[in-house]
């Protein structure tokens, strides 16, 4: 899909080196870089039932796992988005330690640096829900999270526009 390609390209380009950043008017008083090909567990072969929109896919399969918007002096703001070994063993443990807000077609595909924060991706072809990108975070119930993007591409363009600003939190919707 053109567009992923084009927003990582961007991101490789632009945020390959440390940088500072700017949140809602504002310098972000540490710097910022996004690292893509982390590493590489493999491609995510889903659970039956379950499916991926291509966008996600080919993010997925294009990067692996990476770093975006990280700080990584600090270690306390950024996103890991992840290979497709760790989506199925951290949606595994998602499963376990949320069991009370947890849905079967709940896929995690990325942790939050600092806030233990969850990025899902809503895998059900049939629900209204499909492909969307919510943020669960660790202290609240699942009626609170997210919904930080329709698709993985609008939550990828949004995060990449707002240099990794959790814009979601500004409104409470995305």
């Amino acid at each position: 899909m053109q567009e992923i390609r084009d927003l990582v390209a961007g991101l490789r380009s632009r945020w390959k080196d440390r940088r500072p950043a700017t949140h809602r008017g504002e310098p972000v008083p540490f710097k910022l870089r996004c690292a893509f090909g982390v590493s590489s567990g493999g491609w995510l072969d889903m659970p039956p039932g379950l499916s991926l929109r291509v966008d996600y896919d080919c993010f997925q399969r294009a990067c692996g796992e990476a770093l975006l918007f990280f700080d990584d002096a600090c270690r306390q703001w950024g996103l890991r988005t992840l290979d497709g070994a760790r989506v199925l063993e951290r949606t595994e443990g998602y499963f376990s330690s949320r069991s009370a807000d947890a849905r079967r077609e709940d896929l995690v595909i990325g942790e939050f640096f600092g806030d233990c924060g969850l990025l899902l991706l809503r895998c059900d072809l049939g629900a209204v829900d499909f492909a969307a990108v919510v943020v669960a975070n660790a202290i609240d119930r699942r009626v609170e999270w997210c919904v930080a993007a329709p698709d993985f591409a609008s939550f990828l363009s949004r995060d990449a526009l707002g240099e990794g600003d959790r814009y979601w939190a500004m409104s409470g919707v995305g």
